[in-house]
């Protein structure tokens, strides 16, 4: 199972809780006093979708380290990939309150939540990255995906709502 996204507004009030020291997350210290450009290239990947700029949170791998996504023309076919490909590699997203297991079927834990999550993220734009909401878990390790069309919709309905903005420096 993979995080979903953020937009640049996601990861301003992201950073803004990182600043304030709220980010707490077992078995990771998230380093103090990063700038937000600075903050973005040490937690996130950075993609592009049309006119979007998307902001995957990294997952932290089996040394407690986060994995940075080799840049292709498809960044969410090769997270997939890379993955999929060794589930023993992704301990979960950064902002997991805890690591998962090597092993996804040795996962029984049930306290395992996003940091990030607030009651009204349905409602209107947070710090939980937007894809994490539009992407539903059934069950533990096990996410609905919308089909391809809806997909294609909401991401236009997104680049008509949230114009592209440049990182600040």
């Amino acid at each position: 199972m993979q995080s979903g996204f953020a937009l640049l507004p996601n990861v301003e009030l992201i950073h803004e809780r990182y600043r304030e020291g709220a980010l707490v997350r077992e078995g990771f210290r998230f380093e103090p006093g990063l700038s937000l450009s600075d903050f973005i290239a040490a937690h996130f990947d950075v993609s592009t979708h049309g006119r979007l700029t998307l902001y995957p949170p990294r997952s932290l791998g089996p040394t407690g380290q986060p994995i940075a996504v080799p840049p292709s023309d498809d960044y969410f076919e090769t997270r997939a990939a890379l993955f999929d490909g060794n589930l023993w590699l992704n301990r979960g997203c950064l902002f997991l309150s805890c690591s998962r297991p090597p092993w996804p079927e040795e996962d029984a834990r049930q306290d395992r939540r996003c940091i990030l999550h607030d009651d009204a993220a349905g409602d209107r734009l947070g710090a939980k990255p937007i894809d994490c909401l539009f992407l539903t878990c059934d069950r533990p390790s096990q996410i609905r995906e919308p089909s391809p069309e809806l997909s294609e919709a909401w991401f236009a309905a997104l680049a008509r709502a949230l114009p592209r903005r440049r990182i600040p420096r």
